[in-house]
């Protein structure tokens, strides 16, 4: 038996896609309000991290089908330890006051909720 049957898989490829919305949709929001290139180069570097994680995901999917429980839990670590740092770096940009000015009058539709400044900040 796997550490990780498919439905957690699952969640975890539609939570990239998730981020990968969010990301997406922050830079639409950057580049409209004209902000700083810091910002945007920020940005980036999360598509980068993203794009990462969806390749490490995909080797965790055939890590499970051989139920490689070393290379799994490995896997799984490093996928975790860059989910920790964008949030710690996305909470730094969410408190910072020239993200908050990029955010005024904003509303943000992810395709299944719509959020107003106060919800995204």
């Amino acid at each position: 038996m796997s550490l990780i049957n498919e439905d957690t898989l699952n969640k975890l490829f539609a939570s990239l896609d998730d981020l990968d919305n969010a990301i997406n949709n922050a830079k639409k929001i950057l580049v409209a309000k004209d902000s700083s290139k810091s910002l945007l180069d920020r940005m980036d570097t999360y598509s980068e991290i993203l794009s990462k994680q969806r390749a490490l995901a995909n080797t965790l999917s055939e890590k499970i089908k051989t139920n490689e429980v070393e290379s799994i839990s490995r896997i799984v670590s490093i996928i975790s330890g860059l989910s920790f740092m964008l949030r710690d770096d996305t909470k730094e940009i969410l408190s910072s006051k020239r993200f908050s000015q990029a955010l005024e009058d904003v509303s943000l539709d992810n395709g299944k909720h719509t959020f107003s400044k106060e919800q995204i900040c």
